[in-house]
């Protein structure tokens, strides 16, 4: 919709510009409190949540990342999501080889966005309301084209609602018919977002195996992605050509469920 001041200012033969219209799932400040919890949870510092919660407000802001579906899971871009977590995951640990934190943690946090972003956009949470049911985003594909989809009745298949709203895709949920979006939705909001902090937890615990994986020194790894303190040497010179050399050999192969 456009504001009144923007109307005034059409009138008077004036541009108007606006900020594109949000198809976000949840709002950024629920994305930024499920982000914070779920980072306080796995020991990550107020600066270090900072930078993360800035990446995953920008997947929203920015207009490009806004209007691609994989980066939230819309219209039923599974496969793509899925591809796209798999390549920032292994940006974030790239990024951690050369000790470049802030791009790090810049690459986590546009994940976590998608990560959260899943919950609230598809009928995921419907159809498997029980939190002990974990899906592993990152190698979920796309529904078969028959899944059909219709505004509260959401089938037993998972599917993603299709974003612009307009035109409707034939057969298909729009974005608003799934979009779990705040306490407005009732119980689907309720636990959209308890699943989304959970996964986002998930998501922390595998990248921790990555980086076992492919350093060798989690714990002074993850310490320094978390906190900054690099007190078991991992970005000493020594260590860091190490950890290039490791990241060079791994492969880039990431399972985990959420």
């Amino acid at each position: 919709m456009i504001g009144n001041t923007c109307i005034a200012l059409i009138v008077a033969g004036l541009f108007c510009t606006m900020a594109p219209q949000s198809a976000q799932a949840f709002d950024t400040p629920l994305h930024l409190e499920i982000t914070t919890e779920a980072l306080r949870q796995a020991g990550i510092d107020a600066a270090a949540i900072g930078i993360v919660n800035q990446s995953n407000e920008l997947t929203d802001t920015d207009a490009e990342l806004f209007n691609t579906p994989a980066a939230h899971f819309d219209n039923e871009r599974f496969t793509d999501g899925a591809t796209r977590l798999r390549d920032k995951m292994t940006e974030a640990l790239n990024a951690l080889s050369r000790c470049d934190r802030q791009k790090a943690l810049e690459a986590i946090g546009t994940s976590l966005h998608s990560v959260q972003d899943f919950y609230s956009h598809s009928n995921a949470v419907e159809i498997y309301p029980d939190p002990r049911v974990t899906l592993d985003l990152f190698s979920i594909t796309n529904p078969a084209a028959s899944v059909e989809c219709r505004r509260g009745a959401f089938g037993t298949r998972l599917t993603s609602g299709y974003w612009p709203d307009l035109p409707r895709v034939p057969g298909k949920c729009s974005h608003a018919d799934m979009a779990k979006d705040g306490p407005k939705r009732g119980q689907w909001y309720r636990i959209a977002r308890a699943r989304a902090v959970t996964a986002s937890v998930r998501y922390i615990e595998a990248l921790k195996v990555r980086i076992g994986s492919r350093f060798g020194n989690h714990q002074g790894a993850f310490r320094f992605l978390s906190t900054g303190a690099d007190s078991s040497g991992f970005c000493q010179p020594a260590a860091a050509e190490a950890a290039v050399e490791a990241a060079d050999r791994i492969g880039n192969a990431v399972v985990g469920a959420f």
